[in-house]
């Protein structure tokens, strides 16, 4: 039994959409969840109006042993603080970032919780 079963039967919570798996090459793209690294994907999913929170939260803390990097476009937990030790390139990407916005014109309360304040 995996980790994600035992945690998921511990706290029972009941499933109904299977657990995703993927895998993909690392690439060269520096905020990529493969950056320098091969990768596997484990996507968790609820129903709409069906209560994620713990499920997530559950997922995402045997996934933080694992140093990994959620999707950019995917509801996660994660903060600046702790996305920034996970992406080698992430002090150039801050860089470009100021450089290119540095009124924060482009930012919001995601952006500025998973990346940090701009400028």
């Amino acid at each position: 039994m995996s980790r994600i079963d035992q945690a998921v039967q511990d706290a029972g919570i009941d499933l109904l959409f299977p657990i995703e798996v993927r895998t993909a090459a690392a690439d060269d793209i520096p905020l990529s969840t493969a950056f320098g690294r091969d990768s596997g994907y484990i996507a968790v999913h609820r129903g709409k109006g069906v209560a994620y929170r713990r499920y997530f939260e559950l997922v995402e803390a045997i996934m933080d042993d694992f140093d990994g990097r959620p999707h950019w476009g995917k509801m996660h937990f994660q903060t600046a603080a702790t996305l920034a030790p996970r992406y080698p390139e992430w002090d150039q990407f801050q860089q470009v970032r100021a450089k290119y916005d540095p009124a924060g014109v482009f930012t919001n309360d995601y952006t500025n919780r998973v990346l940090g304040p701009s400028g």
